[in-house]
């Protein structure tokens, strides 16, 4: 101990956090879990607690903990891996086909039908047979067509925390974009198609002793799962490998109708149906809309000097004339006795009350138009943009890109298989010839030209002609003068 000025002992600072520290060490190091576990606690124990430790180990029970959260860690969450592959004709059509059967339409096909890639992923995930405490990280694959909105798809499955990847197909080379992916072994396979030609793969797979959820509809699935042979069904009914589900139970879950028409992919038809005001009566328009038995989509027009837009019904569906012309009949009567009016669309954009453009064509205004320059005097500092600047300059570079090289598709490669670029070349080739680069690969033209070396040539191996009958024609693939 040590004396101050005023006569007062005070504490070796020193020496006490000295022994602190030895005190700290020897818990850590000692083999008793019970006082390591007292130590290691979210909050340090008081000063006295640790000396008593010190002293004698045995007493860690008497002392209070001071924070009850555990510090065992946390049991991580087991993360099952799920492989899923896609038949998109599958789905799509038969989708299609099953959702014309339950709105009763005339058609075979219902076109408006659509489906979530998202809360279909879902779907497939919850009812595999998954514990409750395992996570899921499914892998998407995507054969067969796919639809023109497979971008718009793709995101709506990320967003879902799902990971993609799809193999590409070029348009010429016919052939797969590889892709790694590094990942623990799957014990789980869905598969979403009733076609036969997978039953193979199904039971390669259930085979191995993994588990495979066949999904399909009703309406596209294969005798080979409903009426399995003795292989398939010991793997369905008495290893319970092969578990099959069908889409239409789930229908309302993950697709929904498409009822809403782009005018900038495709013009209004002319006989479409068009309801002025439809405001005055929505309930009467809904009824008259879930009684047509017909595809349908809707688009809002705009009147100049008129606050309301007016309705269109573009019917999707193929109609002859007569069929046509009933049911604009009928839908008309039906709103007249409500006081609305309706009319063509070609009437509509013809009528008295509506006005015109000098084509007597409707005008639309499409904010994405590119700006246009005007026509006027010119400015003063020898600037031609009147201090606008273009801002469609990328695009006409990204066209006239695109048109160069749509140009070189429609003309033959001269060199025709003896192309050395193979299905890689950016002009034209024939399916035969396609088909030989994709078995064969490619191969080098010899002799389509004349040899330089004269005398000095080792013939035997020279790749050139040497006498007129030796040269090659890569484009007639003969020899010899033409």
């Amino acid at each position: 101990m040590q004396t101050c000025g005023c006569g007062k002992e005070k504490t070796d600072t020193t020496g006490s956090l000295l022994s602190l520290l030895i005190a700290l060490v020897f818990l850590v190091t000692r083999n008793d879990n019970e006082t390591q576990l007292r130590f290691i606690s979210l909050k340090l124990l008081h000063l006295h607690d640790i000396l008593t430790l010190y002293n004698n180990p045995s007493n860690a029970s008497l002392i209070p903990m001071q924070s009850r959260i555990s510090t065992r860690a946390a049991t991580p969450r087991r993360v099952e891996q799920i492989r899923i592959y896609i038949d998109n004709s599958n789905v799509w059509i038969q989708g299609q086909r099953t959702s014309a059967e339950k709105r009763g339409l005339p058609e075979k096909l219902d076109p408006t039908w659509r489906f979530d890639a998202g809360k279909l992923k879902n779907v497939l995930t919850q009812n595999c047979g998954l514990p409750a405490d395992e996570d899921v990280q499914a892998i998407v694959d995507l054969y067969g067509s796919t639809p023109h909105e497979i971008d718009a798809t793709w995101r709506a499955i990320e967003s879902c925390d799902v990971r993609v990847h799809t193999f590409e197909r070029s348009s010429w080379t016919k052939r797969e974009k590889k892709s790694t992916l590094k990942s623990s072994r799957p014990r789980t396979f869905i598969i979403v198609s009733g076609d036969k030609d997978l039953i193979r793969a199904v039971l390669r797979i259930a085979k191995r002793e993994f588990q495979v959820h066949v999904w399909s509809w009703r309406n596209g699935i294969s005798a080979a799962y409903t009426q399995p042979k003795e292989e398939c069904r010991h793997l369905m009914m008495d290893r319970e490998l092969i578990e099959v589900h069908f889409l239409d139970d789930f229908m309302d879950k993950f697709s929904f109708h498409e009822e809403v028409f782009d005018p900038k992919k495709s013009a209004i038809p002319d006989n479409s149906i068009v309801i002025l005001e439809p405001s005055i009566n929505r309930d009467i328009i809904n009824q008259v809309l879930e009684n047509l038995r017909i595809s349908y989509r809707l688009h809002h027009l705009q009147r100049r000097g008129v606050s309301e837009k007016d309705l269109v019904i573009i019917l999707i569906c193929e109609l002859d004339h007569e069929t046509h012309t009933e049911i604009f009949q009928d839908m008309r009567e039906e709103l007249k006795r409500y006081n609305l009016r309706a009319m063509t669309y070609f009437e509509y954009n013809n009528s008295a009350s509506r006005p015109q453009n000098p084509k007597g064509k409707f005008i639309t205004p499409n904010p994405f138009d590119p700006l246009r320059k005007a026509n006027g005097i010119d400015s003063k500092s020898g600037q031609d943009n009147d201090g606008f600047t273009p801002v469609n300059n990328g695009r006409k570079k990204q066209n006239k890109r695109l048109k160069a090289e749509q140009k070189l598709v429609y003309n033959r490669c001269v060199w025709r298989l003896y192309c050395s670029e193979g299905t890689r070349c950016k002009y034209g080739h024939t399916i035969e010839e396609t088909a030989t680069f994709e078995a064969c690969g490619t191969r080098k033209a010899k002799r389509y030209k004349f040899c330089s070396n004269g005398k000095d040539c080792f013939k035997k191996t020279c790749n050139y002609a040497h006498k007129w009958d030796e040269l090659l024609c890569p484009t007639c693939d003969k020899t010899g003068p033409t």
